[in-house]
């Protein structure tokens, strides 16, 4: 019996460090994240300051986990998949706002571009977005001019915030 209980206990620990999905994505603890950027068999969004006061949705039932810095990260073939990811950006108390950014992760052939891997639009104020590679923070971008990844797997940098 005791040999039973034994071998059960380290699955029945590993249950308790899953951490239940919250707000569209799990918590993982810090440092269960790595490579953005560079892997491209993964998308990372990065939520600059509050990771707490923001929530995902996603079209793809993607398995999204975050750290308690903001860094996210899912699990991405961009040659074969297509998903929508919004992040929308909550106010005080964690109530919704109007507020977000809309990102598209997949191959999509563009006209006079040629291949993309990914695009995001922001709406609404106190809301940016850019890439990694991006030199400057988008703001409420216009509802038809998306912004382009130049690489794919390339991080995505969010902020849900007053200063830009």
């Amino acid at each position: 019996m005791f040999k039973y209980i034994s071998l059960a206990l380290p699955f029945l620990v590993s249950l308790q460090m899953v951490h239940a999905f919250t707000n569209g994505y799990k918590w993982t603890e810090e440092g269960a994240v790595a490579h953005c950027g560079t892997d491209v068999g993964q998308q990372c969004i990065q939520v600059e300051k509050s990771p707490d006061g923001f929530t995902m949705k996603n079209d793809a039932n993607l398995d999204i986990e975050c750290t308690p810095s903001g860094l996210c990260a899912f699990a991405f073939d961009f040659d074969r998949q297509f998903a929508n990811v919004t992040v929308n950006c909550s106010g005080p108390n964690s109530t919704p706002v109007g507020r977000n950014i809309f990102a598209t992760f997949g191959k999509t052939e563009v006209y006079s571009k040629g291949t993309e891997y990914a695009y995001f639009y922001v709406y609404g104020e106190q809301t940016s977005a850019m890439w990694e590679s991006d030199p400057k923070w988008t703001i409420a971008s216009r509802a038809d001019v998306p912004h382009y990844s130049s690489k794919k797997a390339e991080t995505l940098h969010v902020k849900c915030s007053v200063d830009q």
